[in-house]
């Protein structure tokens, strides 16, 4: 608690604010409050756009959010900024569009799902 507390002082200072929402983010994401990480994710995003590990962080909190299309913004975004490859962003797609296409059959839609993976065969 006591930590906790320290880091949400530390991100009122621009100097410490950027590693206090990588921490506080990295918490709730271990916890699995991905609803409390992903502004917080979002933030450290913003303020370090090149920063490779916190653009991933924020393409896995929409995906288990089960946000497709903003994880597929965080890649592009994310491409822009150079905080990943474009060989990379291609990867990563290719993933995201494997598990939604794998939601798609727990949600019994066969034919969304056969359409996903014939993107990811192109894709990947």
């Amino acid at each position: 608690a006591k930590t906790r507390m320290l880091l949400e002082k530390m991100l009122d200072h621009p100097e410490t604010e950027y590693l206090a929402a990588r921490s506080i983010t990295d918490t709730e994401y271990k916890q699995q409050h991905f609803n409390l990480a992903l502004p917080l994710a979002k933030r450290a995003s913003k303020l370090n756009p090149s920063e490779k590990s916190a653009a991933l962080q924020l393409v896995a909190l929409h995906v288990r959010l089960g946000q497709w299309q903003e994880a597929g913004h965080a890649l592009d975004v994310a491409l822009r900024k150079n905080a990943i490859l474009r060989s990379e962003r291609r990867h990563y797609r290719g993933l995201l569009q494997l598990m939604q296409g794998t939601q798609l059959l727990e949600e019994r839609q066969p034919e969304a799902a056969l359409a996903l993976a014939r993107n990811v065969i192109k894709t990947l």
